[in-house]
């Protein structure tokens, strides 16, 4: 079950750990369009481990983009199952890249500045 999954970083989180161990829970913003073209925006809870958590601390900060590599995983809270995600790996987008709610407003600014209407 290995996903590829691209947002905005919301929140970043070290969590308390015991031993040599380090984890980090940060929540993802994806962003995309329906059948219907309406940008509709999903939460994501994501856990890096050891290495990847330290260097998701060093380098991600709120407002990133990013592409994370993971596998989903499950965990019993309570009488909910919640499905989460463990990152393999990170990859800082660049600037120039914009989500689907930017794009969407680019598109509109494009044809207004075309047309001369808004």
């Amino acid at each position: 079950n290995e996903l590829f999954l691209s947002g905005t970083i919301l929140t970043l989180v070290k969590t308390p750990t015991t031993g040599d161990t380090s984890h980090v829970v940060c929540q993802l913003r994806h962003s995309h369009r329906n059948r219907q073209q309406q940008v509709m925006h999903e939460t994501y809870t994501v856990h890096a481990w050891n290495r990847l958590a330290g260097w998701a601390v060093q380098t991600l900060k709120p407002g990133a983009r990013v592409y994370v590599k993971g596998y989903l995983t499950q965990k019993l809270r309570g009488d909910v199952v919640m499905t989460e995600v463990t990152a393999a790996q990170f990859f800082v987008q660049p600037h120039a890249v914009v989500d689907a709610e930017n794009q969407l407003q680019a598109e509109k600014n494009h044809q207004c500045f075309i047309n001369s209407v808004c």
